[in-house]
């Protein structure tokens, strides 16, 4: 919302005073102006209002499909049998009338929306999956139900994503049949809202559980995945694990110290949550936290052993929490509650007001609703873009350079093409031409200006430790209105993280900082609002888009997806 205080006809004397329902600056005032004023949501880190029951599930062992996964050298994570024996066991809690053990559920609501979640590899001497008991039970205090089920017997086996995907299936299957059973879960579980967590290798596994999950004859109604942390098994592959349904957010931390990525990691065996990002054909957002680690988000995993667990670069188990119950709450709510106010949590537009001072930065795609400038991959050439129109360029270091993510910045752990730009002087600028055809430059039926940037890693023309940033100038076609917007006030384009490993690993923290893009959402309205003195853009006739390096003395940036989006 914005706050607004119209003066009307600003006469002095109240008598006189006529409102004319009219913004006119500077007279009138507005809290937010290019940017919101403030939002009206729920924290989704503080617990809610349920009582929480508590309950375990038992059931007899299944036997699920174990034939592994491709690789290079061979096939990884199978049994002689291509079978494995899976005990059906899991740690449930659930919104109650009272709280405790097997209590009745909560009469509130006739059911609740159910979140299963699956932990990764890890020695299986430790119940790895009462390490999210935490959030269990924060979610259920939220009105969903939520349980973590044991993996044990796929680590046993160095089992990969095909078998976690088929744990997973089972599960749901599992809790269809107490849904329609005599017993505590009888008609109390919302199986059209289902939601699904994994973390790790758990995370590779969510991602193929949905894939499989759609070539079922009835799949089940999964709504959003969530991969925590996940593993990329798939991405080099001849058939990557590509998500084309459902919905992704996935969550990541800058002070991973297991699922790193390493040199060149958008060509490595095993990726990280980036590249599910970009391959996803969906509804998409990702979280990406610098100071976060893989293992602090399961209390039974301890602290990675290369993380320097005293740096205070490395935020604490407790904030791990906070920020996992935040970022899953929300998702869930969105998608299996149509909370959809609470998708600002998503977007980047806002951070989880218990932990708001830990640097966050978020991609984020609405599913449909496009108009793509460039993608850099259809029309791959540095003088024109996706859309056929012309590219031009001034004032530059170098000519801009169109490629493969991975060439563009060894460090970037993406996968897909995109644009590198260098510039030394304040007069350096990139211009991309909406072309004439259909209605594309007709730009009054979309909402953003969207783009993801990363700062090239270990860049010279990058100040250490310093944002950059930019303009960005529409204009209006025939020679008309043009305005210039400052990335700057709309999102931050963030020096790269280095991890803060111990000293016997520091070697590996250059290699390890992650090219991070980011996505930046500029409302159109920020070109068409009232300013005293400055041009208002028509965007229903915009010829092009120009990118202005005037605000940073130098800099080596990396573009991806330039779009206006609904």
């Amino acid at each position: 919302y914005d706050l607004v205080v119209d003066f009307g006809n600003n006469d002095p004397d109240p008598a006189n005073f006529i409102a004319d329902g009219s913004f006119d600056p500077p007279t009138d005032m507005i809290d937010g102006y290019f940017n919101v004023g403030f939002h009206v949501t729920d924290d989704p880190s503080i617990p809610g209002p349920f009582p929480i029951g508590s309950t375990n599930i038992i059931e007899p062992a299944v036997n699920i499909p174990a034939v592994g996964v491709w690789h290079s050298s061979g096939t990884l994570g199978d049994t002689p049998s291509g079978s494995l024996t899976l005990p059906m066991v899991a740690e449930v809690r659930y919104p109650a009338s009272v709280a405790g053990m097997n209590q009745p559920f909560s009469s509130v609501h006739s059911n609740y929306p159910v979140i299963v979640i699956m932990h990764g590899m890890h020695t299986t001497s430790d119940p790895s999956w009462q390490g999210y008991t935490y959030l269990l039970e924060h979610l259920a205090s939220h009105g969903f139900i939520a349980l973590s089920i044991d993996c044990n017997a796929i680590n046993s086996m160095n089992g990969m994503q095909d078998t976690r995907a088929h744990a997973m299936l089972e599960h749901l299957e599992l809790l269809q049949n107490k849904n329609t059973s005599p017993g505590l879960f009888n008609g109390k579980i919302d199986m059209t809202n289902i939601g699904i967590m994994g973390h790790s290798r758990g995370g590779d596994g969510v991602v193929m559980a949905e894939i499989l999950n759609q070539t079922l004859p009835t799949p089940f109604n999964i709504k959003v995945v969530v991969p925590l942390a996940p593993t990329d098994f798939s991405g080099t592959s001849p058939t990557p694990l590509n998500l084309a349904s459902s919905n992704l957010v996935l969550i990541y931390g800058g002070n991973d110290g297991d699922v790193w990525g390493g040199s060149n990691p958008s060509t490595q065996y095993t990726g990280t949550g980036f590249r599910f990002y970009d391959r996803a054909i969906i509804e998409k957002s990702m979280i990406f936290i610098p100071e976060a680690t893989h293992n602090r988000f399961n209390t039974e995993w301890g602290t990675e052993s290369q993380v320097d667990s005293f740096s205070p670069k490395v935020i604490s188990v407790n904030n791990h929490h906070k920020l996992l119950n935040g970022y899953m709450t929300a998702a869930m709510q969105v998608y299996l509650l149509g909370r959809i106010e609470q998708k600002d949590y998503l977007t980047g537009e806002l951070k989880i007001p218990q932990v708001s001072s830990i640097e966050v930065h978020t991609q984020y795609r609405p599913e449909s609703g496009s108009l793509v400038l460039d993608d850099f991959e259809t029309n791959p050439a540095i003088n024109t873009n996706s859309l056929g129109g012309s590219v031009s360029n001034s004032g530059l270091l170098t000519i801009p350079q169109e490629d493969q993510l991975g060439n563009l910045d060894n460090n970037s752990p993406h996968q897909g093409n995109g644009l590198k730009i260098s510039w030394n002087s304040s007069t350096g600028t990139y211009q991309s031409v909406i072309p004439l055809a259909g209605n594309n430059r007709d730009l009054t039926g979309k909402s953003y200006l969207s783009f993801r940037v990363s700062q090239k890693v270990s860049s010279a023309l990058n100040i250490t430790d310093q944002l950059q940033d930019l303009k960005v100038t529409l204009t209006t076609a025939g020679g008309g209105n043009a305005r210039s917007i400052r990335v700057g006030y709309f999102g931050e384009i963030p020096f790269p993280y280095k991890p803060e490993y111990i000293p016997a690993f520091d070697s590996n923290e250059v290699a390890n900082t992650k090219a991070a893009l980011k996505t930046i959402r500029i409302p159109l309205y920020a070109w068409t609002i009232k300013c005293l003195s400055v041009p208002i853009v028509d965007l229903s006739d915009v010829q092009h888009i120009t990118f202005d390096f005037s605000q940073k003395p130098s800099g080596e940036l990396v573009f991806e997806d330039i779009e206006f989006l609904s």
